[in-house]
């Protein structure tokens, strides 16, 4: 598929919605890092795995009890007719109403679901503290996401990245040298959600024009709800192929196994964050050009992002299976174990970056049942091979159905794209990162036949980056690239 001849403009908007989503993500990853260690340094591996299933069960059911109302503001506020002020106060009213019911379904039925997991009482209060979680924590993502949709991606990263994981981290760091115990470290966290929406809705009011309302009779309220509900069933089965892992775990292993495996999946989710940051400003985009008939243009863009997409994290995964162990080994005693299963989620993740941003391609062209149908098939698919392989391999099983499904779904989604929309976004040129990427992880053999432990580690992070880009120019950017470039220094 072509890649030239596109108009600057959007491509310009993605570069520079990609880069604020990718200072904010760094920084993001940053306080989250060190959070995450004070937090398995500071409650060990058991203790912290209640910590997590808790704050998995509560994610799990936040992004349903939304009921999508965080993906329609993506495409409403984006509509130049539409009622900005209206739709956005009807997505707050939908996440505090659906929050505040499932937390309080959830603080009943707590104890019901420790005696199918960790049957303590540690964990039905802390289950029941972070209940509070299913309703501050749905408002700041349609408040980031409200940000997207207004093309002001530096605020969306702000609230969503940069202000969430930097007062989380001072937060849990006052809880660490408090030496508190989990009830300690969950109110940490609830505190931190709470500034965060604070300064979301601050941001909302003072840099743009738009003000929540109540919406009127007038209010669309059928089109609205036609495009969120079959969203929360597609993120109702998301869950079942991103987080029944861990649920699963919960049931079947030990705490101490639940804190391992996500501590892999914090790693190898870092992969995501070339793709995540590309979908901050593709989705108005592509429902605009989608709306003006520009297919062409459409096609071209997604074939250009999904190769920017797959250059970017290539070097990512190669890095952090060669470092697996000595990466795990800064979390404490008892994370080095999972260092195989680390390798099994980081190629699953990989393939996100292989089909670039298609789940959204297809979502921001009415496709929004057919991605709904994806994640229910694949969620239960999922669901069985974490039955099956969690209690034959344990923590490894859970790894590879989750792995395996992460595949299978991103491939239906490259043919589903291909399929309604007639495009592909593959072409000849993702051969030039393969090839950098081969001569980076030599380079790395080399620094690890020299050296070892955390020398390696460090002397790799100075050298594999340079390596890698520097194959890179070396080989030649592609035509539409040093366009790009060129138009981006006279605008930024």
């Amino acid at each position: 598929m072509a890649e030239t001849g596109f108009r600057d403009s959007p491509l310009l908007s993605i570069i520079q919605g990609a880069g604020w989503h990718i200072i904010g993500k760094l920084v993001a990853n940053f306080f989250g890092l060190f959070t995450t260690m004070l937090l398995t340094r500071g409650l060990g591996a058991s203790v912290y795995g209640i910590f997590a299933l808790c704050l998995t069960i509560v994610s799990v059911i936040g992004s349903v009890s939304n009921l999508g109302s965080d993906k329609a503001v993506l495409k409403f506020l984006a509509e130049d007719e539409a009622d900005k002020g209206s739709q956005l106060g009807f997505s707050y009213i939908v996440v505090v109403f659906g929050g505040g019911i499932a937390g309080a379904i959830l603080y009943i039925v707590a104890p019901i679901i420790s005696s199918y997991t960790v049957s303590n009482n540690t964990f039905i209060i802390s289950l029941r503290l972070f209940a509070l979680y299913i309703v501050i924590n749905p408002i700041t993502v349609v408040t980031a996401n409200a940000l997207r949709a207004f093309n002001l991606p530096e605020y969306s990263s702000l609230i969503s990245r940069i202000s969430r994981a930097a007062t989380k981290f001072v937060c849990v760091l006052g809880a660490f040298l408090l030496s508190t115990s989990i009830f300690g470290f969950i109110i940490a966290v609830l505190i931190s959600s709470s500034a965060t929406v604070l300064i979301g809705l601050a941001i909302i009011i003072r840099k743009t024009s738009v003000r929540p309302e109540i919406p009127g009779d007038e209010f669309q309220f059928g089109s609205y709800l036609n495009f969120s509900i079959p969203l929360a069933f597609k993120d109702a089965g998301s869950v079942l192929y991103t987080r029944v892992d861990i649920l699963m775990l919960g049931i079947f292993a030990a705490s101490a196994s639940v804190g391992q495996y996500q501590v892999t999946i914090l790693l190898s989710t870092v992969l995501t964050m070339p793709l995540s940051a590309i979908n901050q400003i593709f989705p108005p985009i592509i429902s605009n050009l989608n709306d003006q008939g520009e297919t062409e243009e459409l096609a071209q863009i997604y074939s250009t992002v999904t190769r920017w997409t797959f250059a970017a994290t290539i070097p990512m995964a190669v890095g952090l299976i060669a470092y697996r162990y000595e990466i795990l080994a800064l979390f404490g005693k008892g994370f080095t174990t999972a260092a195989f299963v680390l390798v099994v989620l980081t190629v699953g993740q990989l393939t996100n970056a292989f089909v670039g941003p298609s789940g959204y391609l297809l979502m921001m062209t009415d496709h929004q049942y057919v991605i709904t149908t994806n994640q229910w098939i694949f969620g239960l698919l999922n669901v069985a091979g974490n039955l099956l392989l969690i209690q034959w391999y344990g923590v490894l099983g859970a790894a590879i159905a989750t792995a395996t499904t992460l595949t299978l779904i991103n491939l239906a989604r490259l043919i589903q794209v291909y399929y309604f929309e007639g495009m592909h976004p593959l072409t000849s040129k993702i051969s030039k990162p393969i090839v950098a990427v081969g001569v980076m992880l030599t380079a790395i053999l080399g620094i690890q036949a020299v050296f070892d432990g955390r020398s390696s580690l460090v002397l790799g992070l100075v050298v594999a980056p340079i390596t890698y880009f520097g194959c890179l120019t070396v080989f030649g950017l592609e035509p539409e690239d040093k366009e790009l470039i060129t138009k981006a220094k006279e605008n930024f």
